[in-house]
């Protein structure tokens, strides 16, 4: 018997997924060995050198989380298409015979239920739309997490040469 899928086997694809990526849930370090996650205090006392590396890092793999995340978006834009497209046909002709028969049509839910018992291939490409959902939605949720720690590099950088300077903001 075919194990029956549910959102806990969506989930753990997406981890999967995400694993697949190498790209680490959140910063590690740049020397081989030496995982040490840097904090907002080793950013500020950080030398210019290793703010340098932060960017670089920090930037490579937010921009290939982008490639990524937009991969992922047009697969689930396609398989959805191409869902909709199937039930859109399935349900007309499912509504057509039942007014053929002179029977009364069944609810949406009764007609969605009715063509997902009637063919097991579009409810697995239902499913893996979900699972391209859930992995859309864990590289996203990573991109925005690097997006903020380039965000907040440049702003150490800004003020560190001056470019926000509370005397400057007076003058002007």
């Amino acid at each position: 018997m075919k194990k029956r899928w549910n959102a806990v086997d969506a989930l753990a694809k997406a981890k999967s997924y995400m694993d697949t990526l190498e790209i680490p849930e959140f910063i590690t370090g740049f020397e081989s060995g030496d995982y040490k996650a840097p904090t907002f205090k080793d950013l500020i006392t950080a030398t210019p050198d290793e703010i340098g590396k932060y960017l670089i890092y920090f930037g490579a793999y937010r921009a290939l989380l982008e490639q990524h995340v937009a991969d992922l978006e047009s697969r689930k834009g396609a398989m959805s298409a191409h869902f909709d497209e199937i039930y859109n046909v399935m349900s007309f002709e499912l509504l057509r015979e039942y007014d053929m028969k002179g029977e009364k049509r069944p609810t949406k839910e009764a007609t969605r239920g009715e063509i997902f018992l009637k063919n097991d291939d579009l409810g697995d490409l239902r499913r893996n739309i979900i699972e391209i959902e859930a992995m859309y939605q864990q590289a996203l949720g990573r991109l925005k997490l690097y997006s903020s720690a380039v965000a907040t590099i440049s702003r150490v950088v800004t003020v560190r040469t001056g470019g926000f300077d509370g005397d400057r903001r007076e003058r002007n």
